[in-house]
């Protein structure tokens, strides 16, 4: 109970660090701006907007895993694809951010899965089966995980081992789609 106090305030401290320094360049800014320093406001201003983009982004991309986990997938991919849009950087970024959050909390299960989908991005698939293998190994049965890992055992052409997650994942939910739609696209290719 401690433990999950401390972290909440850790990420409190966190969201306030982020907004505090939203606040710095914004002001500096506006003061350039009275200072008819153009150039310079322009620039503070510029970063202070791509701040925001970065964390629109993030927030779009983590109600995209919320909708996969409520077995919402055409509302997920497209809450996907727009923070794609927001954020042409978004999964070199994801990697960053996850870098840093993962080394406040390892098992951080959300991360790790925002972390695989970075990783497959940049085609190190193994790399993104790790993340997702260190979420199965505390939780087995844990949808989102097998989805992930199985894609990116498909894009290694290791289909029936991808085939088996989702095979996996179907006994699970009998009801979670993306499963579905996957392992069929695959038996299809197949």
């Amino acid at each position: 109970m401690i433990n999950a106090f401390d972290k909440d305030q850790q990420q409190q401290s966190k969201d306030l660090d982020l907004k505090l320094d939203f606040d710095i360049k914004l002001q500096k800014g506006i003061e350039l701006l009275n200072k008819q320093e153009w150039q310079q406001a322009q620039e503070h201003l510029s970063e202070s907007i791509k701040q925001l983009e970065k964390q629109q982004s993030f927030a779009t991309f983590f109600q995209c895993i919320s909708l996969y986990q409520m077995n919402q997938c055409q509302k997920a991919y497209n809450q996907r694809e727009q923070a794609k849009k927001i954020n042409n950087n978004i999964y070199k970024d994801l990697l960053d951010y996850s870098e840093l959050e993962l080394k406040r909390n390892p098992q951080n299960k959300f991360i790790l899965i925002a972390k695989s989908y970075a990783l497959n991005d940049q085609n190190q698939y193994w790399q993104a089966i790790k993340q997702c293998d260190q979420i199965l190994n505390e939780e087995p049965q844990n949808l989102h995980a097998l989805y992930r890992k199985g894609f990116s055992l498909d894009n290694l052409q290791k289909c029936k081992e991808a085939i088996n997650c989702f095979d996996r994942a179907i006994q699970i939910d009998p009801n979670y789609a993306i499963a579905y739609y996957n392992k069929g696209l695959y038996i299809i290719q197949f």
